[in-house]
């Protein structure tokens, strides 16, 4: 992938973020106590800053594993290590 189409997957994969941080924050506006009612309803639901768009979210995620892969500071993975105590004979 050249780096214009990164770019453009980063700046597509922060607008989804943006869009899931403001639900969130309007989320959180809501207090208990308070009547649903008080909340004025979304009049508009094919706007697509209402929801998550899996792709861009899948990609995010992707971007965020190469960054890490790529970091020296990451270190390797190790081997599971695999327990040989069932091997042992009574």
């Amino acid at each position: 992938m050249n780096n214009a189409g990164l770019k453009q997957l980063t700046a597509d994969a922060e607008q989804a973020d943006k869009a899931t941080t403001t639900a969130s924050i309007a989320d959180d506006a809501v207090s208990s106590d308070e009547s649903c009612v008080a909340i004025t309803p979304i009049s508009n639901l094919d706007d697509s800053s209402l929801y998550i768009h899996r792709e861009l979210s899948q990609l995010q995620f992707n971007i965020r594993v190469l960054e890490q892969a790529l970091d020296d500071a990451t270190p390797p993975p190790r081997a599971p290590q695999v327990s040989t105590d069932f091997l042992q004979q009574p």
